[in-house]
């Protein structure tokens, strides 16, 4: 069956389009590993609608739940910070009431993914307005982290940053870097990165963290698959 070694389940905004392709495409050369999505409805990309996108979460992981998965992921980075420090926690605690297994948030395996790497200072890049930047900026601050710099693209409506080719997020990579940066993190799971993670690593010398590939990253760990993926950042290359 689809799955025999780990059943994924995400709970996504239901706008977006990226990260279940990102997801499928990563592990296509992956034997016994699947991906299961249910949606949780989005319009815009607010605060006030992320915060009624949350209001959602019970009944998404009881679908995933039926589908017998191994483990959630809420795959929504901005959704998962929103409120602030531990809100993501939670998020985890919520989901695993309800589904009876493991769960993680992007922003949760984002955390993770940046202690594994021992960056200490990090460049934020994101297809946010100024309003979501700050409240990220606050949460990765809250978790131990320096921000060099921040810089969001606006991207308006919320469904267009799915429609972003990926080198709209290689150049922003080399644009947010900052000399005394460890690392870029490049926010959103609907937010197309994964064909440059590679390439920017190389031209800036550094490590680069995407939301979904460090989401993706997160729950291997978890689910202790001793999985080591090639060419998609040096994150996926560590188990």
């Amino acid at each position: 069956m689809y799955g025999w070694k780990c059943r994924i389940g995400l709970i996504l905004p239901s706008d977006n389009t990226t990260m279940e392709s990102e997801f499928n495409k990563i592990l296509r050369a992956v034997d016994g590993v699947s991906v299961h999505a249910t949606r949780v409805f989005m319009d815009t990309l607010s605060v006030e609608d992320l915060l009624k996108m949350n209001e959602n979460v019970t009944r998404a992981s009881q679908e995933l739940r039926t589908a017998e998965v191994d483990i959630i992921a809420y795959g929504c980075t901005s959704g998962s910070f929103v409120k602030g420090l531990n809100f993501d926690r939670e998020l985890i605690e919520r989901i695993e009431k309800e589904a009876k297994v493991k769960a993680t948030t992007t922003s949760t395996a984002v955390v993770n993914a940046l202690k594994e790497l021992n960056v200490k200072k990090i460049a934020v890049g994101t297809p946010y307005s100024d309003e979501i930047n700050e409240r990220a900026k606050e949460f990765l601050e809250g978790n131990g982290f320096g921000v060099t710099n921040t810089v969001g693209l606006n991207v308006v409506p919320d469904v267009d940053i799915g429609k972003q080719e990926p080198y709209v997020a290689y150049n922003l990579g080399r644009r947010v870097n900052t000399d005394d940066a460890d690392c870029i993190f490049l926010s959103c799971t609907d937010f197309r990165t994964i064909e440059i993670i590679d390439a920017l690593e190389k031209t800036l010398e550094k490590p680069v963290v995407t939301a979904n590939q460090a989401t993706l990253w997160h729950i291997l760990k978890l689910e202790k698959l001793g999985i080591s993926i090639k060419d998609r950042g040096r994150l996926l290359e560590k188990y």
